[in-house]
């Protein structure tokens, strides 16, 4: 049984970080800088959490497929 990946959001597309960085540069004030600074930091973590569930999902798949094996070979 194979499972489909389905395929995480955009949420750290590189676009959006353009988007940060442009209107940064508009708005020069500290409170803007942090802002961004934290949209980005988040971005970060959002995409670290999607990386680790893929890399769960695939030992978990991995996992299954030995049992199968097993099962079907004992």
């Amino acid at each position: 049984m194979k499972k489909t990946i389905k395929q995480p959001p955009l949420a750290g597309h590189p676009a959006r970080v353009k988007l940060i960085l442009a209107a940064v540069s508009q708005e020069s004030t500290p409170v803007s800088i942090e802002a961004a600074f934290g949209e980005m930091v988040s971005l970060i973590r959002a995409a670290r959490h999607r990386a680790d569930q893929m890399v769960n999902t695939g030992m978990i798949d991995l996992y299954w497929s030995i049992g199968q094996y097993l099962h079907h070979k004992i």
